[in-house]
Protein backbone atom coordinates (compact mmCIF):
# COMPACT_ATOMS: atom_id res chain seq x y z
CA UNK A 1 0.00 0.00 0.00
CA UNK A 2 1.31 3.44 -0.97
CA UNK A 3 1.51 6.14 1.68
CA UNK A 4 -0.86 9.09 1.15
CA UNK A 5 1.07 12.26 0.28
CA UNK A 6 0.37 15.35 2.35
CA UNK A 7 -0.06 18.80 0.83
CA UNK A 8 -2.52 20.98 -1.04
CA UNK A 9 -4.20 20.03 -4.26
CA UNK A 10 -4.17 22.36 -7.23
CA UNK A 11 -7.87 23.01 -6.74
CA UNK A 12 -7.33 24.15 -3.13
CA UNK A 13 -4.53 26.51 -4.18
CA UNK A 14 -6.67 28.03 -6.97
CA UNK A 15 -9.63 28.49 -4.65
CA UNK A 16 -7.44 30.21 -2.02
CA UNK A 17 -5.99 32.49 -4.72
CA UNK A 18 -9.48 33.50 -5.94
CA UNK A 19 -10.63 34.26 -2.39
CA UNK A 20 -7.48 36.32 -1.71
CA UNK A 21 -7.86 38.26 -4.99
CA UNK A 22 -11.51 39.01 -4.20
CA UNK A 23 -10.58 40.29 -0.75
CA UNK A 24 -7.83 42.50 -2.14
CA UNK A 25 -10.21 43.93 -4.74
CA UNK A 26 -12.71 44.88 -2.03
CA UNK A 27 -9.98 46.53 0.06
CA UNK A 28 -8.65 48.50 -2.95
CA UNK A 29 -12.16 49.74 -3.82
CA UNK A 30 -12.66 50.90 -0.23
CA UNK A 31 -9.35 52.77 -0.30
CA UNK A 32 -10.25 54.40 -3.62
CA UNK A 33 -13.66 55.49 -2.32
CA UNK A 34 -12.01 56.90 0.81
CA UNK A 35 -9.50 58.92 -1.23
CA UNK A 36 -12.30 60.38 -3.39
CA UNK A 37 -14.25 61.27 -0.24
CA UNK A 38 -11.26 63.06 1.28
CA UNK A 39 -10.73 65.04 -1.95
CA UNK A 40 -14.39 66.06 -2.10
CA UNK A 41 -14.35 67.04 1.57
CA UNK A 42 -11.28 69.20 0.92
CA UNK A 43 -13.05 70.95 -1.98
CA UNK A 44 -16.12 71.71 0.15
CA UNK A 45 -13.92 72.97 2.99
CA UNK A 46 -12.11 75.34 0.62
CA UNK A 47 -15.44 76.52 -0.83
CA UNK A 48 -16.89 77.24 2.62
CA UNK A 49 -13.79 79.19 3.67
CA UNK A 50 -13.89 81.20 0.45
CA UNK A 51 -17.60 81.88 1.03
CA UNK A 52 -16.81 83.16 4.54
CA UNK A 53 -14.17 85.45 3.05
CA UNK A 54 -16.57 86.85 0.45
CA UNK A 55 -19.34 87.41 3.02
CA UNK A 56 -16.85 89.25 5.25
CA UNK A 57 -15.96 91.51 2.30
CA UNK A 58 -19.65 92.20 1.76
CA UNK A 59 -20.19 92.98 5.44
CA UNK A 60 -17.20 95.34 5.37
CA UNK A 61 -18.81 97.22 2.50
CA UNK A 62 -16.28 96.15 -0.13
CA UNK A 63 -19.04 94.74 -2.36
CA UNK A 64 -22.16 96.60 -3.45
CA UNK A 65 -25.82 95.59 -3.52
CA UNK A 66 -27.16 93.87 -6.61
CA UNK A 67 -25.64 90.96 -8.46
CA UNK A 68 -21.87 90.58 -8.58
CA UNK A 69 -19.65 87.72 -9.67
CA UNK A 70 -15.99 86.90 -10.05
CA UNK A 71 -13.26 84.44 -9.23
CA UNK A 72 -10.88 84.02 -6.32
CA UNK A 73 -7.73 84.93 -8.24
CA UNK A 74 -4.60 82.93 -8.96
CA UNK A 75 -4.66 81.15 -5.63
CA UNK A 76 -8.01 79.40 -6.35
CA UNK A 77 -8.51 79.64 -10.14
CA UNK A 78 -11.10 76.84 -10.30
CA UNK A 79 -13.47 78.50 -7.81
CA UNK A 80 -15.99 81.13 -8.93
CA UNK A 81 -18.42 83.20 -6.85
CA UNK A 82 -21.71 84.95 -7.44
CA UNK A 83 -23.49 87.19 -4.94
CA UNK A 84 -27.05 88.43 -5.16
CA UNK A 85 -28.19 91.09 -2.68
CA UNK A 86 -31.88 91.94 -2.55
CA UNK A 87 -32.36 95.44 -1.17
CA UNK A 88 -35.05 96.75 1.18
CA UNK A 89 -37.42 97.67 -1.62
CA UNK A 90 -37.61 94.04 -2.74
CA UNK A 91 -38.40 92.65 0.72
CA UNK A 92 -41.06 93.58 3.26
CA UNK A 93 -38.57 93.66 6.13
CA UNK A 94 -35.69 95.95 7.01
CA UNK A 95 -33.05 93.39 6.00
CA UNK A 96 -31.15 92.53 2.86
CA UNK A 97 -31.19 88.94 1.66
CA UNK A 98 -27.72 87.90 0.56
CA UNK A 99 -27.26 84.74 -1.53
CA UNK A 100 -23.72 83.61 -2.27
CA UNK A 101 -22.90 80.72 -4.58
CA UNK A 102 -19.36 79.35 -4.79
CA UNK A 103 -18.93 76.94 -7.70
CA UNK A 104 -16.13 74.69 -8.94
CA UNK A 105 -15.80 71.64 -11.23
CA UNK A 106 -19.54 71.16 -11.70
CA UNK A 107 -20.26 71.47 -7.97
CA UNK A 108 -21.53 74.40 -5.97
CA UNK A 109 -22.05 75.60 -2.42
CA UNK A 110 -24.87 78.05 -1.77
CA UNK A 111 -25.25 80.26 1.32
CA UNK A 112 -28.18 82.56 2.09
CA UNK A 113 -28.04 85.04 4.95
CA UNK A 114 -29.69 88.26 6.02
CA UNK A 115 -28.03 91.52 7.04
CA UNK A 116 -28.93 95.06 7.87
CA UNK A 117 -28.72 97.33 4.84
CA UNK A 118 -25.55 99.36 4.46
CA UNK A 119 -26.22 103.07 4.63
CA UNK A 120 -23.95 105.76 3.33
CA UNK A 121 -22.01 107.36 6.16
CA UNK A 122 -22.47 111.07 6.55
CA UNK A 123 -19.92 113.34 8.11
CA UNK A 124 -20.95 115.96 10.66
Amino acid sequence: MMPKEKGFTLLEVLLATVILAGGLLIVLQAINRSIRGVALSRQYTIASLLAQQKLAELEAGLLSAGETEGDFGEEYPDYLWEISVMGRGELDVDLEEVTLVVSWAGRSLSVTTYQEPHQAETGL
